[in-house]
């Protein structure tokens, strides 16, 4: 599909999980500390602990001043929530359909009935937050 040989394939795979897994991580420490706002912190308390998260989420440092783009707690949610979501998905595709998944026609019919019911899935199945980090660091390790 994309001309490249199976094991640069594999580093590109790689590599993208990787960057999933950064924005995940940013997300996930975000939203630890945008809650703590909705709560009430704010200032400087605020600014600290927003750097501090995003320093041992990034393990970098990671500059200060950026708290304010990071305040919406309600769209990391979202932002992982939706990738919990894709990986759980993505798991159930492969179970059924096989590794492959995206060329069976009959994906197209499974993903139908989500799509038209505009949910990824019944809402008490909801996977954790946390699931689609855990299954990129699954693969990154080696795993399926």
């Amino acid at each position: 599909m994309t001309g490249l040989d199976r094991r640069k394939s594999a580093d590109v795979g790689r590599r993208l999980a990787l960057r999933l897994l950064f924005r995940l991580r940013t997300a996930a420490a975000a939203l630890r500390v945008a809650v703590e706002v909705e709560r009430g912190m704010g200032g400087r308390a605020w600014r600290a602990a927003h750097q501090e998260a995003l320093s041992r989420a990034a393990r970098a440092t990671w500059s200060d001043g950026l708290a304010a783009r990071d305040g919406d707690a309600a769209a990391h949610r979202a932002t992982l929530a939706g990738a919990a979501w894709a990986a759980q998905i993505h798991g159930e595709l492969r179970e059924r359909f096989d590794e492959d998944f995206w060329r069976n026609p009959r994906t197209a019919e499974a993903l139908a009935g989500r799509l038209a019911a505009g949910s990824p899935g019944p809402e008490k199945e909801r996977p954790p937050l946390a699931y689609a980090a855990e299954a990129l660091a699954a693969r990154l390790g080696g795993g399926s």
